[in-house]
């Protein structure tokens, strides 16, 4: 994150490291995470030091394979395809004697889970990019996800990563509060090759960036209209319409509490028995999900 968010790590990590002083798995892990964090901030030979000294100082625990896993990672990423193969070989064979280590099997599948997808990465090097940039896009760090994302592009044109990178650049400017940056990105995206990859999934983002702007003047501009005197009649034509629509984008978006609200108001606003026997139904399954 940024420096603000480093400095509560690192108080975090102090605090952390000081109630498990006495606990020497914690505190490994404790390690694993700090030199995660190093290659998040570029640092990859630091990180790559210390997760050494922890596979070798681990060697016969679980600890030492999330190490394994880890370094295998960095040393792809840092062009050591060889070391990075050899490393999780090692970490498969420590896994082998996961019984005799104590490792419960929910957490020898979960590591098993781990050197799988690590070997993908290794043989994909254009997903591994994409999955760094998307972990830092979960984490909300958009500015900085949008920038990997870019790189992603740059190294491996062409590529489905290439052009997802390209979709979720612009989910990165919604993340951002910036509708209109992420509508100008998804519609040079779209122009650019209307039925390529990854272009269905922007054109969602148009039709949601669009209606939900459109749908909130409206929301705003019903309050003050159905106050006035010379606007309320026709508003209130208009209201059942208006309300249904705005729950159908948000029953979309997963927003299930803000579509039963447009849908209640929706029923409220018509004297149809059909539609409002038909907005129930709506209601019952925004409420469903």
């Amino acid at each position: 994150g940024d420096a603000n968010a480093q400095q509560q790590a690192n108080v975090l990590w102090t605090q952390v490291s000081n109630d498990r002083s006495k606990d020497a798995i914690a505190t490994a892990r404790l390690d694993i995470a700090k030199s995660v964090a190093l290659a998040g901030r570029s640092k990859d030979r630091d990180a790559i030091g210390n997760l050494e000294s922890l596979r070798k100082s681990q060697e016969h625990s679980a600890v030492g394979i999330e190490a394994a896993i880890e370094l295998a990672l960095l040393y792809a990423k840092t062009g050591r395809r060889d070391d990075a193969l050899s490393c999780l070989a090692g970490a498969t064979k420590q896994l082998e004697m996961a019984e005799s280590y104590g490792i419960p099997k929910p957490v020898a599948d979960a590591f098993a889970h781990g050197i799988r997808r690590a070997r993908e990465m290794i043989d994909n090097p254009a997903k591994a990019a994409f999955i760094r940039a998307q972990a830092l896009q979960r984490a909300g760090q958009y500015v900085r996800a949008v920038t990997a994302f870019e790189q992603v592009r740059r190294d491996f044109p062409g590529t489905d990563e290439d052009h997802r990178s390209q979709f979720e650049i612009g989910a990165c400017h919604i993340g951002l509060a910036d509708s209109q940056k992420a509508f100008d990105h998804w519609r040079q995206f779209t122009a650019a090759a209307p039925a390529g990859p990854w272009r269905g999934h922007a054109f969602v983002g148009l039709i949601d960036v669009a209606l939900c702007d459109r749908l909130e003047q409206s929301k705003v501009a019903i309050e003050s209209a159905l106050a006035t005197e010379g606007a309320k009649a026709s508003w209130q034509l208009a209201r059942y319409d208006l309300a249904l629509r705005r729950g159908i984008i948000e029953l979309c978006r997963n927003h299930s509490a803000a579509a039963v609200e447009a849908f209640e108001e929706a029923r409220a606003a018509t004297s149809d028995l059909v539609r409002a026997s038909n907005l129930v139904r709506l209601t019952e399954s925004a409420n469903s999900h």
